[in-house]
């Protein structure tokens, strides 16, 4: 069902090249902020997350090579180039997933937390550092729910960009075969 939404325009007013450049922008500027933020604070202390250590690392790298691929997409959506639109599309859609499953994984690490969290007030109640490990769930829940959303759409304005880009390129080895099969008959 979802492979049948498709728009014309992107917010019901621009363009879907713009729209795609809008997109493809904002999936690189935030991969790059994820992954250099991910690899920044995998060693602190009461850093309280999915992306701990080594893992962090891996993770970091991982957000940053979408980033990259992002560019590649701002790349293709300039050339009209549809299939490296299309891989930017893929990209966004990884990059929308692995930003649902860590949420989960972060969701679930930190609910293991909470006992700790009553056992760190109890013995000093007025320490403010003690309240670091509070989490607002209520807060988490809309800013994942707002991102799943926004990302979401902004993948739907790739896809709809990459089939119209398929749409308007002719298949140019089909026609370089006619052509060759025209000439030697």
């Amino acid at each position: 069902m979802i492979e049948k939404v498709r728009f014309d325009k992107c917010c019901l007013c621009i363009s879907l090249q713009f729209g795609a450049y809008v997109a493809a922008i904002w999936f690189a500027i935030w991969n790059f902020y994820i992954g250099g933020l991910v690899i920044k604070n995998k060693d602190k202390p009461r850093s309280v997350n999915a992306y701990e250590g080594s893992a962090g690392i891996i993770i970091g790298v991982f957000y940053i090579s979408l980033g990259f691929a992002a560019l590649c997409g701002i790349h293709g959506i300039y050339y009209k180039k549809a299939g490296e639109v299309k891989v930017l599309t893929k990209f966004a859609f990884i990059s929308l997933l692995v930003y649902v499953l860590f949420s989960i994984i972060e969701i679930i690490l930190l609910l293991n937390v909470v006992g700790y969290q009553k056992y760190c007030r109890s013995l000093n109640p007025k320490h403010p550092l003690y309240y670091d490990y509070c989490y607002p769930f209520a807060r988490w829940g809309i800013t994942f729910a707002v991102g799943v959303i926004f990302g979401g759409y902004l993948s739907i304005v790739l896809r709809s960009y990459s089939k119209k880009l398929k749409e308007q390129t002719p298949n140019v080895f089909v026609a370089d075969m006619t052509a060759i099969m025209t000439n030697t008959s």
